[in-house]
């Protein structure tokens, strides 16, 4: 009896997990975009929420990347 618990409880776990990465996965969204610029050009990020990374690279142009 005790197994038959732990196993519905792991099997009820597991779902709840796949509905919920499927349903963020349904409503995710990438906006892409990219912009030439000059090499003394500056870059300015405000932000009130998330996270930010910056690559570099040896190119004059900015590609922008948001993930909602």
């Amino acid at each position: 009896m005790k197994n038959s618990i732990k196993l519905s409880t792991y099997l009820n776990a597991i779902l709840i997990y796949l509905i919920l990465f499927y349903s963020t996965s349904l409503f995710a969204e990438t906006f892409k975009e990219t912009f030439d610029v000059s090499l003394s050009g500056q870059l300015t990020i405000k932000t009130d929420a998330g996270s930010i990374k910056i690559e570099t690279h040896d190119q004059a142009t900015i590609e922008l990347r948001v993930n909602i």
